[in-house]
């Protein structure tokens, strides 16, 4: 899915995953190269806990004395999403093991999207740490200022 603009994306997220991104305001700040990475994160991190708790329910009607009983996974609770030193940085209370994982991965693979358009790109440095493709960089030497944040 694309997405335009920051408002559609936040829409989309607290639609498609609202127990990830339900109570609490979470800030994002990336701009929308990163967003489908985003998006793939957040679903992986859905169907781990939606599966581990089927799974659950699964032992819980089929019981013998031998079997133990997994615990309950709750969904994670994101507060914050946004770029520092050029990488993402997902932050979110109740993971596992497993989320951490998925989590660690999304943020090393950040350093090869472009933040600003999704295509391939680099770790680089123009003053600021960015992960951007050869267009966005040769941009951002062409214009000095840094890449620009929208208020997201």
């Amino acid at each position: 899915m694309a997405f335009d603009n920051y408002d559609n994306f936040e829409k989309y997220l607290k639609e498609t995953y609202p127990k990830m991104y339900d109570d609490v305001y979470c800030g994002v700040y990336i701009d929308k190269g990163w967003y489908h990475l985003i998006d793939t994160l957040s679903e992986i991190i859905h169907n781990h806990v939606k599966s581990s708790n089927n799974a659950r329910q699964y032992y819980i009607e089929r019981q013998t004395q031998h079997e133990q009983i997994p615990d309950e996974v709750e969904y994670p609770k994101v507060s914050q999403i946004k770029e520092k030193y050029g990488m993402l940085r997902f932050y979110a209370d109740y993971t596992d093991k497993y989320m951490d994982g998925v989590i660690d991965m999304a943020e090393k693979m950040s350093c090869h999207i472009c933040e600003v358009c999704g295509a391939k790109g680099e770790l680089r440095t123009t003053g600021w740490w960015k992960t951007l493709c050869d267009k966005h960089y040769n941009d951002s030497i062409e214009r000095p200022q840094h890449v620009e944040y929208h208020p997201v």
